[in-house]
Parts: structure tokens; C-alpha cells; sequence
């Protein structure tokens, strides 16, 4: 399998055969081990190479529920909740320290998906590699069984914070007692006890107006500017990579960004 390189049951390197592979050739049974006969036997130079080998392939190896619709990009971010890599409410990711810890973990690994953009991908739906997505799982200590029957929770973080917000603003609390006791900003607290946003939100145009000047720009120009710096970073291309003509557009489409 793409990526990995170890013997989930042994730890040793694998060993690529000469075996020819092909229509044209002779009909004959040849071996493994007369091929692997004369090479070297190699074990794997950290552990995390085993681990992730024995995680694919007992990811690869389960019965997958075929009839489960939820998205693994869903799955992901659910199991992301009260985590430091998402905000007090839920609805924002820290995708740089998301991208941070996942290099210091698979920093021995030798492959190409280490950088925020295309994790951000796969929590987006727009790659679905088996190995890509099996490495975030195993970041988020989800279990292969709890990858192949993906559920998702009753009520989402966001949903579960907001009902806190307007329970305790009915118990009489003021946005910004309610903010400091939630451990969050009085920005974001007040917009859900007014019921401006949400599951809950008004649908007049005038609510839905203050709902879009009440979000945080700045800080979503924060969160966002790495994954844009990192996507140019990517489209200059390298030695073997072409580089591509840098545009708003083609950085939109790379980050799945509204255009």
C-alpha cells in the first residue's frame, strides 16, 4: 500500500521483487523468499513506522460500514471537540497547531503530507487517501474501529456551548459574566444569547445583517493567512514540481475558500 514501507507483523522494511508482473510472462511460481533470500533483512528505524503500518493495515483490513453517509472530513473535525485544535465554541480549527504536532509526531516518516493546506483537505472532503486520513485518525487517538463505523455525536461542540450560553442568560447572568464563566469572548457569547446565529438565528434580513458584521475578520484573517502563506509556498513548486502562475482564485480553490 502507498506509504507504507513496513511489515505490519513483523517491523522489518519490505523488500520490492523483480518478480515481473506482466501477460507476456512466462507462467511460474516464484517465491518470496527466494527472491528476498539474498537481501539484507532491515527492522524499521523508529516505532512510529510500525505503528502506522500495523494502523493501516488494520484500517484497510476491517469491515467497512458501506451504508454510513457521514463524511470523514466530519468525522475528523468531530472528534476534534474540546480539543486544543479547536475554539472555545468549536466552530474554528487552529490548523496551525493542528499541522504543528502532526510533524513533530510523523516527523520520521518519508512522505509529502505535512503541510496545513492539505491537511486542511482532507477535513474539507477533497482528499480521501486512505494513509492521509489514517495519520490524522491516529494523531486524534481514534481507534480503527471507530474510523471504519464513523459516528457522529448527538449535539456538536457548537451546539452544546450555545445551549450553556442561553441557559445561564436565562438564569439572569450578563454577556460578560457568561463569557468569562464559558471561558470565551464576549463577542461571541452575546450574538448566541440574541439568538443571531446558529441553529437558533432569526431569519429576518435585518438579523441576518448584523450577523455577518458581527464575525470576527481579524481573526479569521489570523487563522487563514498560514494556510495561505503555506498554499503559495506549495504552487511555486520545487525541483520536480513546475510552478504555477500564483492568482486570489487559484489560492481560493487550493484552501476551499468562498470565492
Amino acid at each position: 500500500m502507498i506509504g507504507v514501507n513496513v511489515c505490519s507483523m513483523h517491523g522489518c522494511y519490505l523488500i520490492s521483487s523483480d518478480i515481473p508482473i506482466s501477460s507476456r510472462a512466462s507462467p511460474a511460481l516464484i517465491t518470496a523468499e527466494e527472491k528476498a533470500e539474498k537481501s539484507e533483512i532491515k527492522q524499521a528505524k523508529t516505532d512510529i513506522e510500525f505503528e502506522v503500518a500495523k494502523y493501516v493495515m488494520k484500517v484497510f483490513q476491517s469491515d467497512v460500514d458501506m451504508d454510513n453517509d457521514i463524511s470523514v472530513g466530519e468525522f475528523l473535525h468531530s472528534q476534534m471537540a474540546y480539543t486544543k485544535y479547536r475554539s472555545v465554541r468549536g466552530e474554528q480549527r487552529n490548523m496551525e497547531l493542528l499541522c504543528s504536532d502532526f510533524k513533530k509526531k510523523f516527523e520520521s516518516l518519508d512522505c509529502n503530507f505535512k503541510e496545513s493546506w492539505q491537511l486542511q483537505k482532507v477535513l474539507t472532503g477533497r482528499r480521501t487517501n486512505t494513509y492521509e486520513i489514517c495519520l490524522i485518525a491516529m494523531l486524534l487517538n481514534i481507534t480503527p474501529e471507530s474510523l471504519v463505523n464513523m459516528k457522529l455525536p448527538e449535539k456538536s461542540q457548537e451546539e452544546i456551548f450555545d445551549e450553556k450560553v442561553r441557559k445561564l442568560h436565562n438564569q439572569g447572568l450578563k454577556y460578560p459574566e457568561i463569557a468569562k464563566r464559558l471561558n470565551a469572548s464576549y463577542n461571541v457569547v452575546k450574538p448566541i444569547g440574541e439568538n443571531l446565529y446558529g441553529k437558533y438565528s432569526c431569519k429576518s434580513d435585518e438579523l441576518k445583517s448584523r450577523r455577518i458584521r458581527g464575525k470576527d475578520w481579524t481573526q479569521i484573517d489570523k487563522d487563514t493567512l498560514p494556510l495561505v502563506i503555506d498554499a503559495i509556498e506549495h504552487l511555486k513548486g520545487n525541483d520536480t514540481v513546475r510552478p504555477k502562475k500564483i492568482t486570489i482564485s487559484l489560492v481560493e480553490r487550493t484552501l476551499n475558500l468562498p470565492c
